[in-house]
């Protein structure tokens, strides 16, 4: 499997206001205080639809590759309102706002004296390493265990600052990831490794044979809560955890698919029902994989 690393300044700058958005980030007071007023001005430069969905949708485009302030407004605004809402003042105002959002979070942000990409880079040097060392054959283990079909060939890995302590996002459309550039591993028992293997294992989830058989609302949450017993499965064959499904509540709340210990604790018995009968039997894996939809619904 073929893996680009890549970092921007502008991908860290919209992590940083889509986790302030959701209430999430662990930012400084100074950067999360000039940030703010740029988040409120998103209404009145995005009328259509909410600002999570549009922070949402501009970081999916800056992790395929698409940094340039003006490209990236029109083709966010695009996707988002079709041709009704891309005009040229749309245009021109989302792209003013990134370059003001990016420069501001540059002046508030503490600096190392270096670009922030490059800081980044060097910052994941050790995810990096892992990667090379388990990554590979972490990735082969979960083919082996669903279909060969099923690992993507390629991924672009977006690496942008911590501030969660720890995340990362699958961008289905476009095959690649984001994922905070951790210096050390947020919980020694689950390694950011392991959650950058989850998180790859997420991009085929788009694919029809799987897609067919989902409805499209639910397609993310599935493919996290599905990704996630094969990549632990994954890591223990390389001795990176110790219990595949001792591990799934942990991991179910670390990653962020769900708040609380009580919800961990419901959905790790479930995906544990899963896995077993998935395991134990001869159903393809996008027929179990909709199972699991079916079993994960309220």
């Amino acid at each position: 499997m073929q893996i680009t690393w890549k970092a921007s300044e502008i991908a860290s700058a919209l992590q940083i206001a889509g986790r302030l958005t959701a209430g999430r980030a662990r930012v400084d007071d100074r950067v999360s205080g000039a940030v703010t007023p740029l988040l409120q001005q998103l209404p009145r430069i995005f009328p259509a639809g909410d600002a999570a969905g549009l922070l949402a949708m501009l970081s999916q485009q800056v992790a395929a590759g698409c940094e340039q302030h003006h490209e990236l407004a029109q083709l966010t605004l695009r996707k988002l309102t079709g041709p009704s809402g891309t005009t040229d003042a749309a245009i021109s105002q989302l792209s003013a706002w990134l370059a003001n959002l990016k420069w501001t979070v540059g002046q508030a942000r503490p600096s190392g004296g270096q670009p922030l990409a490059d800081e980044l880079l060097l910052r994941a040097g050790p995810l990096r390493d892992q990667w090379d060392a388990r990554g590979p054959g972490m990735m082969r283990a979960i083919a082996q265990m669903t279909e060969p079909w099923f690992v993507a060939e390629q991924a672009q890995v977006m690496l942008v600052l911590p501030v969660m302590g720890g995340h990362g996002v699958a961008h289905l459309p476009v095959n690649a990831v984001t994922i905070e550039a951790m210096l050390t591993n947020a919980d020694d028992a689950l390694p950011e490794v392991v959650r950058l293997v989850w998180l790859i294992a997420q991009l085929q989830f788009d694919l029809p044979l799987i897609a067919d058989l989902v409805p499209p609302g639910q397609r993310e949450r599935l493919a996290r809560w599905a990704a996630l017993p094969p990549a632990l499965a994954a890591a223990q064959r390389v001795e990176l955890i110790a219990d595949t499904e001792a591990s799934f509540a942990r991991a179910a709340l670390a990653w962020h698919l769900v708040e609380t210990e009580p919800e961990a604790k419901k959905g790790a018995g479930t995906l544990a029902t899963w896995w077993q009968t998935y395991q134990a039997g001869a159903t393809s894996w996008p027929v179990a994989v909709a199972a699991l939809g079916q079993m994960l619904s309220p």
